[in-house]
């Protein structure tokens, strides 16, 4: 959708701040423009770029931008009042700064095959969603969305997408206390014949993705049909971090072994051993860790994951989730 020529997707890419704009309570928009010598990969719906701040930090941010848009990427980032660094840094830029990032990668696509497209979207997450139903409403597509915040002044976009040529295609949901959402999530899932090429698409914090999702396959969506992508995992609780306990990670394909550490990832462990897994935002949230479990008693601590396929027990995310057994033992 963008054209120019590709870089490779692990350099960085300078680029310059050409605009910013508050979008609602806490979150401000960033226009980012090519720097000078610099060119912009092509993107998708669905996908987010990488951003590498001051001290080491990254962090991954979904694009928003229109089918129309090929000269800059757009993000909105939420000022998080737990914030480590990365959404305060991004929230004192000013236009002008150079920042540099990583090509774009997109673990949240479109189904191709798909003819009526359902977008759910809560809070920061309508970001992605955003960039979905722009370019799903350009192609002709038959394109619903839904939109959940707490309150009007909360929404990012709102404004925006009350004057969509589509408006009648968007429903916004604010304001709602737990029983309300409940029920205008299952009258949204609920109230529809669901048909093989429909598509659901979710993005937002992880209860009401949980919520999407049960209300979903409730209603008979296939668990194939429903994508979903997360700003974040649980936060880990001080009690979770104090009985961490020392665990032994067997690598069955690999013949190989290792002590996993309190406080320490199964992901760096592995490192030490020459075991690399393929990891992006190393929260528990992108999926892009996603590996098949063998034996163990995993202790979930991702946002990717529903809570019914945490209980199965057959996979896990090893860039944050540990296990709560002596020994576990992956498909890897």
């Amino acid at each position: 959708m963008n054209s120019s020529t590709t870089q490779p997707e692990n350099n960085p890419i300078a680029v310059r701040v050409r605009a910013l704009t508050i979008e609602a309570e806490g979150v401000r928009s960033i226009d980012l423009a090519p720097a000078e010598g610099s060119t912009l990969p092509p993107w998708t719906p669905g996908a987010h770029i990488e951003l590498l701040l001051p001290g080491g930090l990254s962090r991954h941010y979904s694009l928003f931008n229109g089918p129309e848009e090929t000269d800059c990427y757009r993000i909105a980032v939420k000022l998080e009042p737990t914030s480590r660094g990365g959404s305060s840094t991004l929230h004192d830029i000013a236009i002008g700064d150079t920042l540099q990032i990583r090509a774009p990668r997109n673990l949240f696509p479109l189904d191709a095959k798909a003819k009526r497209h359902v977008l759910i979207a809560g809070g920061i997450g309508i970001t992605p969603i955003l960039c979905m139903f722009r370019a799903l409403v350009a192609a002709g597509s038959d394109v619903t969305l839904h939109y959940f915040a707490r309150s009007r002044g909360y929404a990012a976009f709102a404004a925006w997408l009350e004057k969509h040529p589509a408006a009648d295609r968007i429903h916004c949901h604010f304001g709602l206390d737990e029983v309300a959402t409940r029920a205008h999530m299952h009258a949204v899932l609920a109230g529809q014949t669901v048909a093989a090429t429909d598509a659901l698409y979710v993005c937002g914090p992880t209860p009401l993705m949980e919520l999407a999702a049960t209300e979903a396959l409730n209603a008979g969506w296939p668990s194939t049909a429903i994508y979903r992508e997360s700003f974040g995992a649980p936060a880990v609780t001080e009690a979770q971090h104090e009985t961490e306990k020392s665990f032994e990670v067997v690598f069955q394909r690999s013949g190989k072994n290792c002590m996993v550490a309190p406080g320490q990832t199964i992901v760096a462990a592995a490192a030490h051993i020459g075991i690399t897994f393929c990891t992006s935002c190393e929260q528990g949230f992108c999926g892009t860790c996603l590996t098949k479990v063998i034996e163990g008693d995993i202790d979930h601590r991702d946002g990717y994951l529903t809570k019914a396929e945490q209980a199965k027990g057959d996979q896990m995310m090893p860039c944050i989730s540990r296990c709560r057994s002596k020994r576990l033992v992956l498909d890897v």
